[in-house]
């Protein structure tokens, strides 16, 4: 259909040739030039109720005998989610139909939902019908929309892995005992979740000494410095190099340096 009119871009009524041939939903969205406009009812000459700029577009002025476009929104909620890897849709009427007959304003996803808007385009001529689903009954090309992504499937782990874990019995005796827990529902294989238990421990089986030492004043002694401890017998400690993490001068009847040391790996 065509406008009858020329509309400014504040006009809330627009009228066309004729909204049965082909035949608009009672309330729904319309294009004109690059404009989306929201329609609220319809007579059969006229969109009612019209609210401008749609969809990221801006209200215009436009003029008799521009064309008029069928817009359609989806507020798309996925059957299995959350997803990744969601692809552009795939249109019939955009990917097999030269020229195309679908124009795809807006597509906007995240894992769980998507947003699309389409619209006739604008080599649609008046009265002409573009498809999105189903077969065209003068031509018999079949039509359809999709869109494709990964899902992430959750299942059941509660009767496949009930525990597992792993111990290093010589450092517990040397740092303590120190436990981690992880409860993720994705972890429903034992083999997997034992490769888990094995790589945690095998990180942190051996970490880095922190000393806490208190020596005479050192007044050049900075954070950041490299420092070497040659020999301290009392924790089995024979030429390591240790960087100084931080430290505080103590006044009393003497001046006492506290120093923090953590062991370059």
């Amino acid at each position: 259909m065509k406008l009858t009119e020329n509309i400014n871009a504040s006009a809330n009524t627009i009228p066309v040739t004729t909204t049965d041939k082909p035949p608009f939903p009672k309330s729904g969205y319309i294009k004109i030039q690059d404009e989306i406009m929201k329609y609220s009812s319809i007579d059969s000459t006229h969109f009612l109720g019209v609210e401008r700029g749609y969809f990221d577009t801006t209200a215009d002025s436009h003029y008799a005998n521009d064309l008029v476009r069928e817009v359609r929104y989806y507020d798309i909620k996925y059957d299995n989610s959350p997803a990744f890897n969601v692809q552009r849709p795939f249109i019939t009427g955009v990917s097999y139909s030269k020229p195309q007959q679908i124009e795809l304003v807006k597509f906007k996803t995240d894992a769980y939902t998507a947003e699309m808007v389409i619209a006739a385009s604008s080599s649609v001529n008046e009265g002409q019908l573009a498809y999105i689903q189903g077969t065209n009954p003068l031509t018999g090309e079949v039509n359809f929309t999709a869109i494709a992504g990964v899902p992430i499937k959750k299942q059941d782990s509660s009767n496949l892995v009930k525990k597992q874990s792993a111990t290093l019995s010589s450092d517990i005796k040397k740092y303590g005992l120190k436990e981690v827990v992880i409860e993720n529902e994705y972890i429903y294989s034992a083999t997997k979740a034992q490769e888990i238990a094995d790589f945690i421990i095998d990180k942190f089986k051996n970490p880095v000494p922190v000393l806490n030492i208190s020596s005479m004043a050192i007044p050049t002694l900075q954070i950041g410095d490299r420092i070497r401890i040659t020999s301290l017998q009392t924790l089995d400690i024979e030429d390591l190099e240790y960087w100084v993490v931080s430290h505080s001068l103590n006044v009393g009847d003497t001046l006492d340096h506290s120093i923090t040391l953590r062991q370059v790996i």
